[in-house]
């Protein structure tokens, strides 16, 4: 019967090993050296508040593909639903427009909106002006992809009359409004039932949550790099976009220029996505768009965690903004 002594002993030596590992976190939690696994006490900080006071209300419109516009009513928000001072739909005699179209980032989530880059752009652009005045006019929806941003071009954008489009790419581009619902309500889902085991171990649930954090690196890996190839059907409707965007801007005499922004939540010295970026500069390229690649800009630095906004939210900060500025100016005055 020693087999079993053995079985009781490891199972013994296991549940005070746990027991203790239990007891170790419980300990650092409670002296505030880590945050408790499983809390929502992060997502309900002043930090967090703060941030979120940049992020405008949606109301939805009667359109399937644009989905939603901004509130106007938001403080966030002009008279003509785009983030940034007040403007006229003419445009004036002595101005140079820029329609700045793309994502959370062009928008500039959980950023105030002197930091964001559309902003500084225009200051940096009306600092060095010879002659004119620039208007940097920030289109970007939180959420939007491609094919969305081509539409809001048709249905809203060359009512402003602007001089060239500025295409803010993100590797998410490739999808749409509903992908961003479909990984909320993951998140929430999520979130939930780290709540719920917390309830019964701490270590259980930091265990839960690492192997979920990696998990969903490794997923989100093998998903951008099996959408970008020549068959993807999501690929092939952002090319389609693309040259839809092209030709409307081409009939109106628009010039176009795009930058493409690495996936910030990423390792910066082992970047997975370099060949996906080398597949949408160059469908951008084929399209007529002039394009800049910020990937190096950002690898100069190799810590970016200090350029997002959270661990949990991984959209530029300010200082990854004004990295992006100084990119995009150089682009525009080459």
């Amino acid at each position: 019967m020693n087999w079993l002594k053995n079985i009781a002993l490891v199972c013994g030596s296991l549940l005070f090993t746990f027991a203790i590992c239990e007891g170790a976190i419980r300990a650092l939690v409670s002296l505030g050296y880590v945050e408790r696994p499983g809390s929502a006490k992060s997502a309900l900080s002043a930090e967090k508040k703060d941030q979120a006071k940049h992020n405008a209300r949606k109301r939805k419109i009667d359109n399937s593909v644009l989905s939603y516009e901004y509130d106007p009513a938001d403080p966030n928000i002009n008279a003509l639903g785009l983030r940034g001072k007040e403007t006229t739909l003419k445009k004036p005699a002595d101005v140079y427009r820029i329609a700045l179209v793309g994502d959370s980032f062009a928008y500039g989530y959980s950023v105030p909106l002197g930091d964001i880059f559309a902003t500084r752009l225009e200051g940096r652009l009306n600092d060095n002006a010879q002659g004119k005045r620039y208007e940097v006019l920030n289109f970007g929806r939180a959420g939007y992809g491609t094919a969305q941003e081509a539409a809001l071009y048709r249905a809203y954008i060359r009512q402003f009359d602007p001089d060239e489009i500025l295409l803010a790419y993100v590797l998410n581009d490739i999808k749409g409004t509903e992908f961003l619902a479909e990984l909320y309500r993951a998140d929430v889902a999520f979130k939930n039932s780290a709540k719920r085991l917390s309830r019964y171990s701490l270590l259980a649930t930091w265990v839960y949550t690492t192997y979920h954090r990696l998990s969903q690196s490794q997923s989100k890996e093998e998903l951008w790099n099996g959408l970008y190839v020549a068959s993807s059907p999501e690929f092939i409707a952002v090319k389609n976009a693309l040259a839809d965007l092209s030709a409307m801007a081409q009939q109106d005499g628009v010039r176009m220029r795009a930058v493409i922004f690495p996936e910030l939540g990423a390792d910066a010295e082992n970047y997975p996505y370099t060949r996906v970026h080398t597949v949408v500069r160059a469908a951008l390229l084929e399209n007529g768009f002039e394009t800049r690649d910020l990937l190096p800009d950002y690898q100069q630095y190799t810590d970016w965690s200090a350029l997002i906004v959270a661990r949990d939210d991984q959209h530029p900060n300010s200082e990854g903004h004004a990295i992006a500025t100084t990119a995009i100016y150089e682009l525009l005055t080459d």
